[in-house]
């Protein structure tokens, strides 16, 4: 125990010179355009495995962070190798440019399946799809859809915040009947 008013700090350590960091050496193009090329068959091979998957099971929250990570990847490359001269490097833009639809489609697929998930252990026998041809529109199925329901998932659980940056242009929620009793309501995003 020290005595009131002695000094409880530690002895000071002298502190090491700060080193000064050598600049970050420039990747060789070879090397850069080998990891790039690697990266976009890995992208591709995602592409094929979620889409296998998302017939099977539903979608895990790091399939979607993948994903976005990946739609990130390829409009770098894009953007980086967009006005290339040389025919490999054109290649890889062109690649890039056709994934990148895809795996932005996949992705509003895979969150559709995520939240339907969320749903189902949540104990609402909810049904969530991206529909449409780029698959733009979150349709949202639930039997007791109902406005005040509605008023929750875009005020309290904030849907939308969430399916907009992925690309969804659309809500719609239904209750999924196709009778007289059947109501529906579209939300622009």
């Amino acid at each position: 125990m020290c005595a009131p008013g002695a000094d409880r700090s530690r002895p000071s350590t002298s502190a090491a010179a700060p080193q000064s960091a050598a600049p970050p050496q420039p990747k060789d193009p070879a090397v850069e355009l080998a990891e790039q090329k690697q990266a976009l068959e890995q992208i591709e091979e995602r592409l094929k495995t979620n889409a296998d998957r998302l017939k099977r099971y539903y979608a895990s929250p790091d399939q979607l962070r993948q994903a976005t990570s990946d739609i990130v990847r390829l409009a770098l490359i894009k953007a980086s190798y967009g006005d290339a001269a040389e025919q490999e490097k054109k290649q890889l833009e062109q690649k890039a440019s056709r994934l990148l639809p895809q795996v932005e489609q996949q992705s509003r697929e895979l969150y559709a399946s995520s939240l339907s998930e969320i749903f189902i252990k949540s104990g609402m026998d909810v049904e969530v799809s991206a529909t449409g041809r780029e698959k733009k529109r979150l349709r949202i199925s639930y039997a007791l859809m109902s406005q005040p329901l509605i008023y929750k998932f875009q005020n309290e659980i904030k849907i939308q915040s969430q399916a907009a940056p992925l690309g969804f242009t659309q809500i719609v929620y239904t209750n999924g009947f196709e009778s007289s009793m059947g109501k529906t309501w579209t939300v622009e995003l």
